[in-house]
């Protein structure tokens, strides 16, 4: 869920929460490295918001924002709530739905500009679609349905081999 309410860190906390239980539902049978921890490198969680960023404008018309910066709205919210300073930042926001999320990549459960990109789409895809009134990004193979975010890309839920990458959406 995007930042809908007005309260800058509604979609943060939100995923913050939602990756805490992935996490811990997720079992790993080998040792992790850093990298498989999360993205250490912040490039490359840019590139993942770019690639959602460029499929919301491509496909919607809609502009979007892509930001690295700790907004002072945020930094007072984490301290009403008593969480300690994100060891990075990537935000994503779509004025024209009224809505962002943004996630610290440091914590990110992905390991790839493109799994950073799905934990971005699964915050912003019901926002997004509650402000058209309509699906999306829309599903070519079942009538009313939308595309699901994936590691992958954007993958159709009744044509599982169906899926369209990150940054490829008209």
């Amino acid at each position: 869920m995007g930042n809908t309410s007005g309260k800058a860190g509604t979609s943060f906390m939100l995923t913050h929460f939602t990756r805490r239980k992935i996490q811990k539902s997720t079992s790993r049978h080998s040792t992790m490295t850093e990298r498989e921890n999360g993205i250490v490198d912040i490039e490359e969680a840019v590139r993942g918001a770019r690639l959602l960023a460029a499929d919301i404008e491509s496909s919607l018309g809609m502009r979007t924002r892509v930001e690295t910066e700790y907004p002072d709205d945020w930094q007072e919210f984490h301290e009403e709530i008593g969480r300690s300073t994100p060891n990075a930042w990537v935000s994503v926001a779509v004025p024209d739905a009224g809505t962002s999320a943004a996630l610290d990549p440091s914590e990110s459960v992905s390991t790839s500009a493109e799994g950073f990109a799905m934990e971005l789409a699964r915050i912003l895809q019901d926002d997004i679609q509650i402000h058209l009134r309509e699906p999306w990004p829309e599903d070519r193979t079942r009538t009313g349905s939308s595309l699901a975010p994936s590691e992958a890309g954007w993958r159709s839920l009744g044509e599982q081999s169906y899926t369209v990458p990150y940054g490829q959406l008209k």
